[in-house]
């Protein structure tokens, strides 16, 4: 199958940019794995997904971050740190919401469309929605 399209939406690029200045922040060897490690996420999202999705394995749908970014938004983590985090920490951990893009109406996804990028221990904007918040 041909693999997807990347594209980063606008605030996501701004984000990874601002998570990237912080990772230089404290080493230049951690702002080099957060940078390399994401990459290496997006370039496989793009090549597994057309697989998954045509094998009946879509992406499980992150249901606050739909509700919160009013489309259908998947969620990828991956870690930075030198070591694997331990379990249940957040340490070096990150969040990577994407959409899947459909521009021809085919009904399969032909783009990959980064919308957000957030640590794992940030509070989210969407996980405010049940105490009547807005984004």
């Amino acid at each position: 199958m041909t693999p997807l399209r990347l594209e980063i939406a606008p605030q996501a690029a701004q984000q990874i940019r601002n998570a990237r200045r912080w990772q230089k922040s404290l080493s230049p060897a951690a702002e080099r794995r957060f940078a390399t490690r994401l990459a290496a996420l997006l370039r496989r999202l793009c090549a597994d997904l057309p697989d998954r999705i045509a094998t009946g394995r879509p992406p499980q749908l992150d249901e606050k971050a739909s509700v919160g970014l009013i489309r259908p938004v998947f969620q990828e983590r991956f870690h930075t740190g030198a070591k694997k985090p331990a379990r249940r920490s957040s340490a070096g951990v990150w969040r990577v919401y994407y959409a899947l893009l459909d521009e021809d109406g085919d009904r399969q996804p032909e783009a990959l469309l980064v919308l957000r990028l957030f640590h794992a221990a940030a509070e989210l904007p969407w996980e405010r929605i049940d105490e009547g918040d807005s984004l």
